[in-house]
């Protein structure tokens, strides 16, 4: 109604989809109301903007969206807050040392993001080569039952880890912002 009134175009972004999250995460089961209601806003909406090629084929593929609807933006990054150190001084600073090699997961921890893949893919890495020399950071938010869950399978996988409690998460990003902003 609003887009008649304003004779303006609607134009729609999801942060996830219920079909995409159903696909990725064995089990689960979103309300059939969340499914009508994308697949109403996908048909009715002027244009979708979508962050990454497999946005656009999960909307063509699991929703029928008119791909002629879909324009791809990359997501940014705050280049003020976050740029290239040199990989030594970055090492230090999180506590690795500069001979080990360094494997970086960053995100939410959320099971469609893939951090369990990828700790079932180490796992099985460290069990066919002598791998003492690699790290694995994971640096990302979460809600307590996953982070449990996910201390649980590492060690079961005899994987390293430690998991961070919110308020040393929230100290540790008060320090890399203010380093950030220290190192320009």
């Amino acid at each position: 109604k609003l887009e008649a009134a304003w004779k303006i175009p609607v134009l729609q972004t999801f942060h996830t989809l219920s079909k995409v999250k159903e696909q990725f995460i064995p089990g689960l089961h979103e309300p059939i109301e969340r499914h009508r209601a994308e697949e109403l806003l996908i048909k009715q909406v002027d244009h979708i903007l979508g962050f990454t090629p497999d946005d656009a084929g999960f909307l063509t593929q699991l929703y029928a969206a008119d791909p002629a609807k879909i324009t791809l933006i990359p997501p940014g990054v705050d280049t003020n807050l976050f740029s290239p150190i040199p990989q030594a001084q970055a090492k230090t600073k999180i506590g690795i040392p500069k001979d080990k090699q360094l494997l970086l997961f960053v995100g939410r921890l959320d099971p469609i993001k893939g951090l369990e893949t990828l700790l079932k893919a180490l796992a099985l890495v460290e069990k066919q080569c002598d791998c003492h020399n690699l790290n694995l950071a994971v640096i990302g938010g979460d809600e307590v039952h996953h982070s449990n869950r996910l201390l649980i399978r590492l060690n079961k996988q005899s994987v390293k880890s430690s998991v961070a409690t919110a308020e040393e998460q929230d100290a540790y990003r008060d320090q890399i912002q203010a380093l950030a902003h220290q190192l320009g």
